[in-house]
């Protein structure tokens, strides 16, 4: 299906120096657990106070929990977006993480930093261990929650030079996520009266982007950069690289 996109994004003219993102709508993302992450880490924090009140078992405990949140929170990001990470290593899930854009790479780095600190739990770990581990893990989750609660992944692409002050564009993508089953549903359109009321939009090609095809990857970077330029520009350039080898 990237062949297929490169060919409408060639029918409508948008160029890689020339195009920009104009967001639309967001949704919600969510993949259930029988325990979520936000328990795993509430979990983690009671075993602490536990520890303070005396019970210096409890310190093991807080930190198996905050490594639990922390792989949880890393598979849900990754299945609510259709991804099968169950097989996968940590690096593995973390690598994937980063080409999406989910996190910054030195919040992402902590996490791997860390893994090595949480997996030692046959060796007794300090209280300031353990306090790392759960400021970790809700660094991180709180992170990722902010792009799972508002998932930008209805939105728009065109050029610069053809978009109107109401944010439409003469020739457009329009990307539209869809959770069941999960792709995104790309509609190419060019507006005939574009500049006068009212317009005619005409379709001109629909493409459907599932979690197999290599862009794929591209797109949800796009949706995860919002509206901060600097992450959008290297979006973009990710989304027309990949486009480029088709």
């Amino acid at each position: 299906m990237t062949k297929e996109l490169k060919t409408l994004v060639n029918k409508l003219g948008i160029m890689q120096d020339n195009a920009v993102k104009q967001i639309v709508s967001a949704s919600v993302l969510f993949h259930p657990f029988d325990i979520n992450p936000e328990e795993f880490l509430e979990r983690a924090e009671d075993d602490y106070e536990l520890y303070e009140l005396g019970d210096t078992s409890s310190l093991l405990n807080s930190i198996t929990n905050a490594k639990r949140a922390i792989h949880s929170k890393i598979d849900e990001a990754l299945m609510s977006l259709g991804f099968t990470p169950k097989r996968w290593s940590l690096r593995e899930k973390v690598e994937k993480l980063v080409s999406l854009g989910f996190i910054a790479p030195r919040i992402l780095k902590r996490v791997a930093d860390a893994r090595n600190m949480l997996e030692h739990e046959y060796s007794a770990p300090t209280s300031e261990q353990v306090e790392e581990a759960l400021d970790l893990a809700a660094l991180f989750i709180g992170a990722t929650n902010r792009v799972l609660e508002a998932f930008w992944g209805e939105f728009s692409l065109g050029n610069y030079d053809e978009q109107d002050d109401l944010g439409d564009f003469r020739n457009e993508l329009i990307f539209v996520f869809w959770q069941n089953p999960i792709h995104f549903n790309v509609i190419g359109r060019t507006n005939i009266n574009w500049g006068q009321q009212p317009g005619n939009n005409i379709i001109i090609g629909k493409v459907f982007i599932k979690p197999i095809d290599e862009i794929y990857t591209d797109i949800v970077r796009l949706v995860v950069a919002g509206e901060r330029e600097s992450k959008e520009d290297e979006a973009l350039d990710q989304f027309f690289g990949t486009l480029s080898k088709y």
